[in-house]
């Protein structure tokens, strides 16, 4: 998951999913079949290539530049790790404190306050995976 482009895809699912008009304008615009594929490609059970996940990425871009949008941009997360856990001397019950890419593609991370319930992966098309802190 090292290779650049993931964050890419992060940014794409996410303004899919939170914009769901985005999938027509795509369309719209003539990227349908890469937007499919690279649904698909992220998707699978085999591991994609970095490679080819990029070149969809940047035909998609093209596409949203073509209809006056601005390409994706990147950002970078702070992923939270399996052993993370809450300060000593706090205890609770594990706590979801956020969702994350359910197929471990990508490096997406969606806060509790970013979202009114669990939000969706559009490329594995179900629920992101709970992030819960366990107390120690």
């Amino acid at each position: 998951m090292g290779h650049p482009v993931w964050e890419r895809v992060a940014v794409l699912c996410a303004q899919l999913s939170d914009r769901p008009q985005l999938r027509r304008i795509i369309e719209d615009g003539g990227g349908g079949a890469e937007l499919a594929s690279l649904l698909e490609a992220i998707g699978s059970a085999d591991d994609p290539r970095p490679e080819r996940i990029a070149d969809l990425v940047d035909e998609i871009e093209r596409v949203l530049r073509s209809v006056g949008l601005g390409s994706l941009s990147t950002r970078s997360f702070l992923t939270p790790t399996a052993e993370s856990t809450l300060p000593p001397g706090m205890t609770a019950r594990p706590t979801t404190v956020g969702w994350t890419c359910p197929l471990a593609r990508c490096p997406r991370v969606v806060l509790p306050e970013e979202t009114a319930g669990s939000p969706a992966c559009v490329a594995g098309d179900s629920r992101m995976r709970p992030y819960r802190i366990h107390p120690r």
